[in-house]
């Protein structure tokens, strides 16, 4: 009796271990990606829609879902969810609703029942979207629009051309088709014409052409076909007795050779332009060596009003009769910086600190160069001692120019605002050509050339 007990209880207690074994074997480790973005799940479930309920995570009819919601789990699997986008397309003056997950735009166009055709655009906010890259980022409503292209021809006289356009005028479709159009050429219909399907544009290639008058000759382009087309291009006109070689009404000639002859008295007005005085005024918050426009400059006008009389094409006289100032100049004000700024850098002579920077001209020099080894400034001429034009760098400014190390402005010769001269003895001589930047070296001195040009 006793040991049946024992037996009965040594069988209880094996099967509660083999239960417990197998209730820990039903546990599973899974991935979960969710629009990109995965996670490590620890989980009891059977099937993957007992997944998503567990994580509170919607789905709906249109997402995609991989494995199916109904596919048993095992440890390790991973399970991916894209949620769908809505995307409302306008095209064709309807308005279409897609749902799609991690949505191409051409699947897209086919899935609302639409299709392309060439020259189509498709944009989005104003941006093109391409037809084969997928739309990145999280599901959201997108809004498209799909703008048709229409048919049209492009003939230049010769032969004829058909193109897509999405355009809304003959200009812009003819510029994307590639066309290059000079200004005096002609459209037909004209450039700022609405483009409608079907329509051809012809465009009227300008020619050379020269006006012959009494005063030279007038050469430029024109599509013109007639004498009075060049005469109407060019500014001219036909005035009293005045007549051309050929006719008004003629045909354009083949060397685009036109006579112009004069019978009366003009009157010419002949504009001069005056020219505007630049000022210059400090201004406290801008740094040094930077400038702004205070106030801008205009030229001003200066007219003649001169009586020319002509006699079978022959000028015989020319009379200034006024002269006046149509328009006074303007002044141009600059402001210059004056705010002082300590900046640093760092050079293989270690950290330099500096107030200003200046890009220069730099060659170097030597005793046996200029036949003495005194300087403008009665020091010894050697390395460190940097000539300059002192008007614009004063002398005792301390600069550093790299690969050359510091020194000090103390002589001066035939050179410019931007050019600096780095003094050697004979037996050290480096030869410099080159455009270098030169710092001013930290403090600055009491006298500022505010202006370097």
């Amino acid at each position: 009796m006793g040991r049946s007990i024992k037996l009965l209880l040594l069988a209880g207690f094996l099967a509660c271990i083999g239960l417990g074994l197998l209730f820990f074997g039903m546990r599973k480790t899974i991935t979960l990606v969710v629009d990109g973005k995965a996670q490590t799940i620890d989980t009891w479930a059977w099937r993957v829609e007992q997944v998503l309920q567990a994580a509170r995570i919607a789905r709906g009819s249109h997402d995609l879902l991989y494995p199916s919601a109904l596919a048993t789990l095992a440890d390790g699997d991973m399970v991916k969810l894209e949620h769908a986008s809505t995307i409302q397309i306008a095209a064709d003056g309807k308005n279409y609703v897609v749902y799609a997950a991690n949505p191409i735009p051409a699947n897209v166009i086919s899935q609302a029942g639409l299709q392309l055709f060439p020259g189509d655009e498709l944009t989005s906010a104003g941006i093109f979207l391409p037809y084969d890259v997928p739309l990145q980022g999280q599901p959201q409503t997108y809004f498209w629009q799909l703008r048709r292209a229409i048919a049209f021809t492009i003939s230049d006289g010769i032969k004829q051309y058909q193109f897509y356009s999405t355009a809304a005028t003959v200009g812009q479709a003819v510029w994307q088709a590639g066309i290059h159009l000079l200004n005096a050429d002609r459209l037909m219909p004209a450039a700022e014409e609405p483009l409608t399907p079907g329509m051809t544009v012809e465009i009227e290639r300008a020619k050379p052409v020269v006006i012959q008058t009494a005063l030279g000759e007038l050469s430029f382009l024109s599509a013109g076909k007639r004498v009075g087309d060049i005469l109407l291009d060019s500014g001219l006109s036909l005035q009293g007795l005045d007549y051309t070689i050929p006719g008004e009404g003629d045909l354009v000639p083949r060397d685009g050779k036109i006579r112009l002859v004069r019978v009366r008295e003009e009157i010419l007005i002949q504009q001069t332009p005056v020219p505007f005085e630049t000022s210059f005024q400090p201004v406290a918050d801008l740094e040094i060596d930077h400038q702004n426009i205070l106030e801008s400059g205009q030229y001003g006008i200066f007219a003649e009003r001169v009586r020319i009389r002509y006699e079978d094409g022959q000028e015989v006289s020319r009379q200034v009769e006024d002269q006046w100032q149509a328009q006074a100049p303007v002044s141009r004000l600059v402001g210059y910086g004056t705010q002082i700024v300590m900046h640093s850098i760092q050079t293989a002579d270690g950290t330099v600190e500096y107030w200003r920077a200046l890009e220069v001209y730099a060659t170097s020099y030597k005793p046996s160069d200029t036949g003495s080894n005194i300087t403008a400034t009665g020091k010894i001429l050697q390395k460190g001692i940097i000539g300059v034009n002192p008007h614009y760098i004063p002398y005792g400014t301390v600069l550093y120019v790299e690969g050359y190390g510091y020194g000090v402005a103390a002589d001066t010769g035939n050179i410019g605002p931007r050019w600096i001269d780095l003094g050697y003895t004979d037996e050290d001589f480096v030869g410099w050509h080159r455009n270098v930047t030169v710092y001013f070296v930290w403090p600055p001195p009491e006298k500022i050339v505010w202006i370097i040009p």
